[in-house]
């Protein structure tokens, strides 16, 4: 038990999926696709306040947490030209600070509430490395993943977060 009434303090770790895109161009049987995925998983710590309404079901609050966030990221590309197929793909890995402000509104039903959460995270990943050696491309497993003209290649997870909670009381 908390000893200031709706504050609750320590870690909370989560895991964000399906963050991808690629090209797909198809014509006939003849086909170039690049596909990228991407996940996080933030592991942080950080307090939240809830407030409830003394006579009904709903509570409001708020949350700021903040950690290390390590990132998990693949590349897939594929092509078929006349009769030849080639399909390659790559995995990569980062980690970086994470931080995350939320606010969120539940509806409970004895030690079960539900809500609306909406916030703000900061994820930016600075580097990704390679996760295995490629001699396709002459690079090792470790080695930064690079853009065109050198600079390392982050990835940013930062934005808005819209989600729905659930939680158990006890």
């Amino acid at each position: 038990m908390s000893p200031i009434p709706g504050l609750s303090i320590g870690p909370k770790i989560e895991f964000i999926g399906g963050i991808s895109g690629g090209v797909d161009l198809t014509s006939g049987s003849e086909y170039l696709k690049y596909i990228y995925a991407a996940s996080l998983i933030p592991v942080m710590g950080g307090a939240t306040f809830v407030v409830s309404l003394p006579g009904l079901p709903f509570s409001f609050g708020g949350g700021v947490h903040a950690g290390y966030a390590f990132s998990i990221d693949s590349a897939t590309y594929s092509t078929k030209i006349s009769s030849v197929e080639v399909s390659k793909s790559a995995m990569f890995y980062g980690g970086g600070f994470v931080g995350e402000v939320d606010a969120k509104v539940n509806v409970g039903l004895g030690p079960i509430a539900g809500g609306l959460v909406v916030g703000y995270r900061i994820a930016n990943i600075p580097e990704l490395k390679w996760a295995a050696d490629n001699v396709d491309l002459g690079v090792k497993k470790d080695e930064v993943l690079k853009k065109e003209n050198g600079n390392n290649m982050p990835f940013d997870f930062a934005g808005l977060i819209v989600g729905l909670n659930l939680s158990f009381g006890f």
